[in-house]
């Protein structure tokens, strides 16, 4: 089993279905009025394939009730408890079941996104707590959407083994099975199940970026033209190696050479400022109208996770400021800008330098949040 490679058995991109959603997305704008935006991109594609969308409203079916209900499963007596714990998250959106054992870093985790629709979810979701409890050996994080989406429910596995063991799972589940809905068409997938690295991010998130900004810069929409501008765009994101696998295509990305761009140290150093101030701020700003302080938490975890472990995916990638990042800005030279943008802290109190920069940038936020991002 160690030598299973979920990456040569995932399905290649299919040119047709793409071609229809960019059309359907832009369709939708047209008629509809509606900006074309990363969140408008990001909600169409969770809602792809969807058979449990309330069509009289438009709107995704609340799934809340059945939240107490697995609650009350996993705490029940009558339930054995090998590997399981549940959670809800802060913002009620989502709630979890997680191994007792747990790992910090995500550069082993896998990520897989099942998308059940309406009729099934409860049963699909209570087979899943069975199996994964089951599993005493399992390092994993299962979370299940309050609202009914393309991928209400999406399990982060530690090693490849544990990919196969929940991909067969899956399989061989008739319950599941006759609730599959198809995953949109930019998830890599085998057998309908997305199947994509964890690098602490959402793919769903970044991929909405890509085609959001691609829409907008090209007139030409077509497939062909789709993969030309991913040729050309930087390698830098976190899922560049299954992106070219799963589109089949090899990045063409050339830095300028150094005598093309003549500039000074000192606008040099300006523009990672404000680099890593636009990512910063687009970050919180984007988290913090959840409320509860949600964008300073995440802002606090994005910085730490590239400091840490040279992970840019906590940051947002509104109008590509996390692609502008990684061009811009290594984990190694992270803390000197930070310096640089709040003066006075020393080297020796990174503690203190995060809260002053986040701390900063919120500040700013309050001033300028009735001010609509572009």
């Amino acid at each position: 089993m160690s030598d299973f490679k979920f990456e040569e058995l995932v399905n290649k991109a299919d040119p047709f279905k793409i071609q229809n959603l960019f059309n359907a997305i832009l369709k939708y704008c047209q008629n509809n009025n509606a900006v074309l935006t990363e969140d408008f991109v990001y909600d169409f594609l969770c809602s792809y394939g969807l058979k449990s969308i309330d069509k009289e409203n438009n709107v995704s079916k609340d799934i809340n009730y059945l939240f107490v209900k697995w609650s009350k499963k996993v705490f029940s007596k009558f339930h054995p408890k090998k590997n399981i714990n549940y959670y809800l998250f802060p913002d009620k959106e989502f709630c979890g079941f997680k191994s007792y054992k747990q790992e910090i870093s995500n550069k082993e985790w896998v990520k897989l996104y099942i998308a059940i629709d309406y009729n099934h979810i409860n049963k699909a979701v209570n087979e899943l707590i069975n199996f994964l409890n089951s599993k005493v050996d399992y390092i994993y994080d299962m979370k299940v959407a309050r609202k009914m989406r393309s991928d209400s429910i999406v399990i982060r596995v530690k090693n490849k083994e544990q990919v196969k063991g929940v991909l067969d799972f899956v399989n061989n589940n008739s319950i599941i099975q006759d609730g599959l809905n198809v995953p949109n068409p930019f998830m890599p997938s085998i057998n309908k199940i997305g199947v994509v690295k964890d690098w602490g991010g959402s793919y769903n998130d970044f991929i909405a970026g890509i085609v959001c900004d691609f829409l907008k810069q090209s007139e030409d929409i077509s497939y062909g033209a789709f993969i030309n501008y991913l040729k050309k765009m930087p390698p830098h994101w976190q899922y560049l190696k299954m992106m070219e696998n799963f589109f089949g295509y090899k990045s063409e990305y050339k830095e300028a050479k150094k005598e093309d761009v003549i500039k000074t140290d000192i606008e040099i150093l300006n523009q990672k400022i404000e680099c890593l101030f636009q990512a910063s701020y687009r970050t919180l700003a984007k988290y913090e109208m959840n409320g509860f302080q949600f964008g300073i938490k995440q802002l606090k975890v994005a910085l730490v996770k590239l400091l840490e472990n040279g992970d840019y995916g906590y940051f947002t990638n509104d109008n590509n400021v996390r692609v502008n990042l990684q061009q811009m800005i290594s984990p190694k030279e992270l803390l000197d800008i930070m310096r640089l943008s709040v003066n006075g802290i020393s080297n020796d109190k990174i503690e203190l330098l995060l809260n002053t920069y986040v701390n900063d940038i919120y500040d700013y936020y309050k001033k300028s949040n009735s001010i609509e991002l572009n």
